[in-house]
């Protein structure tokens, strides 16, 4: 939840993604912003921070990736 501290950043769902691994977890984490400027204002400012207290705090038990996405209206 401390994503959502972030200006812009409105809301979070968290998915459990179906896998066929043992003993392995995989999350799929959707965040939703104001607009795009939110999301840059982030990348500039944030972002290398928040990635180094994930691998600080998880080591090499985690993982992430990106996409950007936009709705299509």
């Amino acid at each position: 939840k401390k994503m959502l501290t972030f200006d812009g950043f409105m809301e979070s769902k968290i998915f459990n993604v179906e896998s066929d691994i043992v003993n392995y977890k995989l999350l799929s984490v959707h965040y939703y912003l104001k607009d795009i400027d939110s999301l840059n204002d982030y990348f500039t400012n944030d972002a290398s921070k928040i990635q180094k207290e994930s691998i600080k705090l998880f080591g090499n038990y985690f993982s992430a990736e990106r996409r950007v996405l936009s709705t299509l209206d």
